[in-house]
């Protein structure tokens, strides 16, 4: 490689996809818990277990806290892709938010199941050193 050249990492495209999915999923559902809220709590909404059988238990109360974890995966997303040398840093930063939203409830399967994917494809994907593979 000559010095004229600039070294470019890869651009991690399918976790930021993913991630951004995520995000923008995990901020309609959020957003629709807060329209919905009253009738949520209430039992209008619920199925034959309530809350448990939705496996959202915790979240019921806390919409806001799927809002600021939807715009934290969609911040780190974009930051993913404008900076892909410092992918695993806001890889980490997806599987945290993705994590505490699987474990609280806060976006649905498909919010978590798609920031879980993401982040790891962020954190494992990629090469470390472009320049070392080169011919």
């Amino acid at each position: 490689m000559t010095t004229t050249q600039t070294q470019q990492e890869e651009r991690p495209i399918a976790a930021f996809v993913l991630s951004l999915l995520a995000g923008f999923w995990l901020l309609a559902r959020s957003g629709m818990r807060c329209a919905w809220g009253h009738e949520a709590r209430h039992g209008h909404m619920r199925g034959w277990m309530g809350d448990w059988g939705s496996g959202e238990f915790f979240s019921t109360g806390w919409p806001w806290f799927g809002a600021i974890a939807g715009v934290a995966l969609l911040v780190a997303a974009v930051a993913l892709y404008v900076r892909p040398e410092a992918r695993r840093g806001w890889g980490m930063i997806i599987l945290v938010t993705s994590g505490l939203q699987l474990l609280v409830g806060m976006g649905g399967s498909l919010a978590a199941i798609l920031g879980l994917v993401a982040g790891a494809l962020a954190v494992l994907g990629g090469r470390s050193d472009p320049a070392s593979t080169s011919g």
